[in-house]
């Protein structure tokens, strides 16, 4: 399975006003939200789930939960606000932070900061920055 979440009406809607530069910052922030609302449903799709036994006011029956182990690693500083809108759709999680950089000269970015938490081989990470969200493919071999 692979989604190309640039052809998506919502996404491209949003993108055109994120790069806008008459953008004011409380559209950015708005328009981040919204964004980030639609990656992290797609995204979700991904996610492992754990089998559980639920029992219902009239029956135990079957469902499932999502795995421990999402992390989400916003790109200072405007992947932090799509933090608290992923954090939302999957409450719980993670958090790292990345920091990154320009060489104006270069256009290489550089990095300087970073703080994660302890990762696993069964940690699910999603890389949080809203100008490059919408261009990568969401798909199996990304895990």
């Amino acid at each position: 399975m692979t989604t190309d979440l640039s052809l998506h009406p919502l996404v491209q809607h949003y993108l055109t006003i994120l790069r806008d530069r008459k953008t004011t910052a409380s559209e950015f922030r708005r328009c981040c939200k919204g964004i980030t609302e639609v990656i992290m449903v797609e995204a979700a799709k991904l996610l492992s789930l754990d089998p559980v036994e639920v029992t219902t006011p009239l029956e135990t029956t079957n469902g499932a939960r999502l795995s421990p182990g999402v992390v989400f690693v916003p790109i200072l500083r405007a992947g932090l606000g799509m933090l608290d809108p992923a954090m939302g759709i999957i409450p719980g999680s993670s958090v790292g932070y990345i920091g990154l950089e320009r060489n104006e000269d270069t256009a290489e970015a550089s990095c300087y900061y970073a703080k994660m938490p302890d990762l696993s081989e069964s940690s699910q990470v999603f890389v949080l920055d809203p100008i490059h969200a919408c261009h990568w493919r969401l798909g199996r071999a990304m895990r």
